[in-house]
């Protein structure tokens, strides 16, 4: 059974799915979205991710500890971790990581784009050589501006 709980954050809403023992997708939702909002009680998971996000949301150096599950190819199981291991208030280029995990920055950009878990994988930290590059598959709009406020929030920007 997939349990399906409400994040809330001052960019918006977040759709947290687990399966009762594991994260297993995270999606946003802006503040304008016409998602309904769901009165469902939290899982135990979402419970800890709320009260790790709004830790985060305290203090942006804080590092989230929640048991993930993501399903990609090992290629993106790799780049995922590396982007776990990516601390708060740094970023790093598509070049840069291709360049670490033997890859051209397409695939990086890619497999970032695949990321089912934004946030808790921080893929916002990884940006384009001259600008912040993309976000969830997105190239301007209100994902760029998300990306912005992350990092704005973890003292880059």
């Amino acid at each position: 059974m997939v349990n399906r709980s409400e994040l809330v954050s001052p960019w918006g809403r977040w759709q947290l799915q687990d399966d009762g023992d594991h994260i297993i997708a995270l999606d946003y939702w802006s503040q304008q979205s016409d998602h309904d909002h769901h009165n469902e009680p939290l899982s135990p998971l979402a419970i800890e991710a709320q009260q790790q996000l709004d830790a985060y949301l305290h203090s942006a150096a804080f590092q989230f500890s929640l048991p993930l599950k993501v399903k990609g190819t090992p290629f993106q199981q790799k780049l995922w971790c590396h982007l776990q291991a990516i601390p708060a208030g740094e970023v790093q280029t598509y070049g840069e990581v291709a360049k670490l995990l033997n890859s051209a920055a397409r695939a990086i950009g890619g497999a970032c784009r695949a990321n089912p878990i934004p946030l808790f994988i921080p893929c916002h930290r990884i940006v384009a050589k001259g600008g912040l590059g993309g976000f969830s598959g997105h190239t301007q709009g209100e994902r760029i501006d998300l990306k912005r406020q992350l990092l704005m929030h973890e003292g880059v920007c």
